[in-house]
């Protein structure tokens, strides 16, 4: 995580993408629930975290969590086959097992912090994750930036 070496995350896309962030030990007991309760047989359920949140907002609540007065940098880039926005309607879990999420930012963000630092250096594994997408082209300009810039003039 680029935050804990003082550099500022990156955001591809305008960072206004919405995901639904839910904790793992949310997954796990919804997992459960459904293995184990009857009313689930053959049923397929959403699971997340009941909210959406931009990537911005995400980026910059991690920094003030960190206590880092870092700016997220969005250069222009996309991701190629990333989804504009992926936000999970739990409703059926909801009325059906009656499980809804018990955690949320807070402590994803505690848990994920801690689980990042117990890794040692990551700093190359994502240097290198970085490469090998630039490389394979998965990271790409977006145009529409240049658009803008030409309705500019």
């Amino acid at each position: 995580m680029k935050l804990l070496n003082d550099k500022p995350p990156i955001i591809f896309e305008d960072g206004l993408q919405q995901r639904d962030y839910v904790h793992v030990d949310d997954v796990v007991r919804a997992n459960m629930m459904a293995l184990e309760d009857e009313r689930a047989n053959y049923e397929a359920f959403n699971v997340g975290g009941g909210r959406a949140t931009t990537v911005i907002e995400y980026a910059k609540l991690l920094a003030r969590k960190l206590g880092k007065a870092i700016e997220p940098v969005i250069p222009g880039e996309y991701r190629f086959g990333d989804n504009r926005h992926s936000v999970s309607s739990i409703e059926k879990i909801k009325s059906v097992l009656g499980w809804k999420p018990r955690k949320g930012l807070e402590e994803i963000f505690e848990d994920y912090i801690a689980w990042v630092r117990e890794q040692g250096d990551l700093r190359t594994f994502f240097e290198e994750a970085d490469r090998l997408m630039r490389q394979m082209q998965v990271i790409r300009k977006s145009r529409v930036k240049r658009q803008e810039s030409r309705n500019k003039k």
